[in-house]
């Protein structure tokens, strides 16, 4: 899809996937999760493939022209509340137009900085999509694919119209605590066109939460903390399961983007989307390795920590059911040797008849194995 947000914005699309995250090549092929996302995309090219989407993604790249403009300058809100006006009417008339339903919740936010520019409070509307009827145009068929899917629960969907404003690159995440998807525009435009899929990836780390709670072996069980400050991504927190969804995403780039390309309506921007899938497809597979080469010492080392000491020194106890909705077990290891990070935290539901040594001996020899097989 080559709207003017994507190609004004070519250079910094590989940017917004490396927080969000794409699907990886032949070492995920024998990946299977109790549930698998629907599927996010078509080949069939057509003028409904994602043309509906291009008012608002144009409107989106002019709110952040017209944001640069003040670069180094605070944004007065008399010349913000316009834009905002607009993007609300754009954001509800797209959704009504592929017949998603949603409903509206104002938030505030403060001191947010987008590139050198300064906006000192703005109110907006979040939408939480809450039904389909009568899907039209690939995002309203996806978005209905994931609120029949029963194995997601309840998994809230928030649009986001300002979320690059005060996240800087990233088009989406999960958030476990309010088992939430949020998302940006730009997550709904990459979609086709073969650069990512954001909702696609986040729907992945949403699966791996689920498998948490439903006692299922997980990379997710495992989040490394680190005090280091560092400028590659994921230095100081990291949930493991960002090595099942960047190899999935190796293998979107690699097998499935290249098709996407006949959806493209404007192809004077074809050899920079190309450019750019490379860029990002580097990335992921380097990022992959660096995750995979700073995490399997720890947890070798956890490992043999329990078959030593079992969890006597891993404080475990019960995580607050306000964070995970469910009853999760919380260990927390210390790892002085790790070169990446000094912290883990294991998050595991514990199992009837079966001791917590046994399931995290278990879980432990399970995650260096699928370690090993995504490299």
């Amino acid at each position: 899809m080559a709207s003017s947000f994507s190609i004004r914005y070519g250079l910094l699309a590989f940017l917004f996937i490396l927080f969000a995250g794409l699907p990886q090549g032949a070492s995920a092929k024998n990946f299977k999760r109790p549930n698998t996302p629907p599927e996010s995309q078509s080949t069939a090219a057509g003028p409904n493939a994602l043309e509906l989407v291009k008012p608002l993604n144009t409107l989106s790249a002019d709110f952040y022209d017209f944001v640069l403009r003040y670069g180094g300058r605070l944004i007065p809100a008399k010349d913000l509340q316009p834009w905002i006006v607009r993007m609300h009417e754009a954001s509800e008339a797209y959704f009504n137009s592929i017949g998603v339903k949603f409903s509206i919740q104002t938030v505030k936010r403060e001191q947010m900085e987008f590139q050198g520019s300064y906006v000192e409070k703005i109110s907006y509307n979040l939408y939480t999509l809450t039904s389909v009827e009568n899907a039209s145009e690939l995002n309203g068929e996806f978005i209905q694919g994931i609120l029949q899917d029963e194995s997601l629960g309840d998994l809230k969907l928030i649009y986001d119209p300002f979320l690059q404003l005060w996240s800087g690159p990233i088009q989406g995440f999960f958030e476990p605590s309010t088992y939430s998807l949020v998302f940006s525009t730009t997550a709904l435009s990459y979609r086709v066109g073969g650069l990512g899929d954001t909702l696609t990836h986040e729907i992945r780390h949403a699966q791996e939460h689920n498998a948490i709670l439903k006692g299922f072996p997980s990379l997710a069980s495992f989040t490394f903390l680190s005090n280091k400050s560092s400028p590659e991504v994921y230095s100081q927190f990291l949930r493991l399961d960002e090595a099942e969804t960047h190899a999935l995403d190796i293998q979107f780039l690699v097998e499935t983007a290249p098709s996407l390309e006949a959806l493209l309506t404007d192809k004077s921007s074809l050899k920079r989307l190309r450019e750019a899938r490379q860029k990002s497809l580097e990335f992921k597979r380097e990022t992959l390795q660096r995750i995979i080469a700073s995490t399997q010492g720890t947890l070798a080392r956890l490992k043999k920590e329990i078959q030593i000491h079992g969890v006597t020194n891993l404080n475990c106890a019960p995580e607050p059911l306000t964070t995970m909705k469910s009853s999760v077990e919380l260990c927390k290891f210390s790892d002085p040797e790790a070169e990446h990070y000094e912290r883990l935290e294991i998050r595991v539901a514990q199992k009837p008849r079966i001791n917590l040594d046994a399931q995290l001996s278990s879980l432990l020899t399970w995650s260096l194995g699928r370690l090993n097989n995504l490299q």
